[in-house]
């Protein structure tokens, strides 16, 4: 399909970014008038009145929703990515090298999710769910096995990485 196909046809705009937004508001808008302009005329045999009045209604109907479902779900989407949050691929990585050394990370340590840490917070007051006391036990245990030996270092703990020189 050629370009002006595609914006009449409301499929234009993909992608992201104001300038997607924008061209599929105009698509939509322009695919929603010519829909609703359609739908007005051929209602004027069941409705009566004058067909240039119902087509042009029809279109300005058609065009505004066309437009606004766009801007809806850009603003929906907006609220869902500002409530679940995000983690940076490093610091994913570096949560993901932590517990396959053994150490705990739960999500709300490496979330800015409002909703990660509301369940977070919720759900440490109830017993056997992560209460802080457990929490607390956890990284008193973690601190425990990072300094296990008098130097800080121990070949046998799963964050040695080999390479160092130990002195004797």
């Amino acid at each position: 399909m050629t370009a002006a196909g595609n914006f009449l046809t409301g499929a234009a705009g993909g992608g992201s970014g104001a300038t997607a937004l924008a061209t599929r508001v105009a698509s939509r808008s322009a695919s929603g008038a010519a829909a609703g302009g359609f739908g007005g005329a051929i209602n004027t045999g069941l409705t009566g009145g004058d067909i240039g009045d119902h087509a042009l209604s029809g279109a300005m109907v058609g065009g505004a929703i066309g437009a606004a479902l766009p801007v809806a779900g850009a603003a929906a989407r907006g609220t869902v990515n500002r409530l679940t949050g995000a983690t940076s691929p490093e610091l994913a990585q570096l949560a993901r090298s932590a517990q396959e050394r053994g150490f705990p990370v739960r999500a709300a340590e490496i979330s800015n999710s409002p909703l990660v840490l509301g369940a977070d917070a919720a759900l440490s007051k109830i017993p056997g769910m992560g209460s802080r006391k457990e929490m607390s036990t956890s990284r008193s245990r973690n601190t425990t096995r990072l300094t296990s030996t008098s130097d800080g270092y121990d070949e046998h703990h799963p964050l040695h990485f080999g390479g160092h020189n130990r002195k004797n």
